[in-house]
């Protein structure tokens, strides 16, 4: 999954969003770390 899906995830607005789980949270950051972000 892409760091835009994950960011989507978290910016649906009130009552729409929610939080990251382990895995989503997990290869978001892999993604920043290694630069492919």
């Amino acid at each position: 999954m892409s760091l835009s899906e994950h960011v989507r995830t978290l910016g649906r607005g009130p009552g729409r969003s929610r939080s990251l789980t382990f895995d989503e949270a997990h290869d978001a950051m892999a993604q920043m770390l290694s630069g492919e972000a």
